[in-house]
């Protein structure tokens, strides 16, 4: 897996829009019923902007040497993981977990000693086989989830 991992800029915001969507659609199809998610899959993230923007967020964003293939978004001093996408084509190759390294190591570097994301059901696989516990049921934008933990050991 060649990737570069390194902070975005306003001029990849169109470019994760769409990676967003068409990483909400590839999951939540076949899932859930399509009226559930697909307001989702066709909204522009209007915060994206405004996280690369702000400095207590950092959006992160994975990419091969063709194009970004994932991102995240945290804030390393509350620990907080705000989303993190991978488009289709390119998952289960380790760009999402790298990611989360990334924002562990960064929040860890902050002070935090507790990473936490609240996610889709679908998403909780991936958050545990990346070391994260269940810790509360939950609702992420309409959909069934949960608060998943990570202690940040020094």
């Amino acid at each position: 897996m060649d990737v570069t991992v390194r902070g975005a800029e306003r001029t990849d915001v169109p470019g994760l829009r769409i990676l967003r969507s068409q990483a909400i659609e590839d999951a939540c199809s076949g899932v859930y019923d399509r009226g559930d998610y697909a307001d989702l899959v066709v909204a522009a993230n209007d915060q994206l902007e405004a996280w690369v923007d702000d400095d207590t967020m950092t959006v992160l964003v994975a990419e091969t040497p063709i194009t970004p293939v994932s991102y995240v978004v945290f804030a390393p001093d509350s620990g907080v993981v705000r989303g993190i996408f991978t488009s289709p084509e390119y998952q289960r190759e380790g760009f999402g977990s790298v990611l989360l390294e990334r924002s562990e190591a960064r929040s860890r570097q902050a002070g935090t000693q507790l990473i936490r994301a609240t996610v889709p059901t679908i998403a909780v696989e991936f958050f545990e086989a990346n070391g994260y516990e269940q810790s509360a049921a939950a609702e992420w934008r309409g959909l069934p989830a949960d608060t998943m933990t990570k202690p940040l050991d020094r």
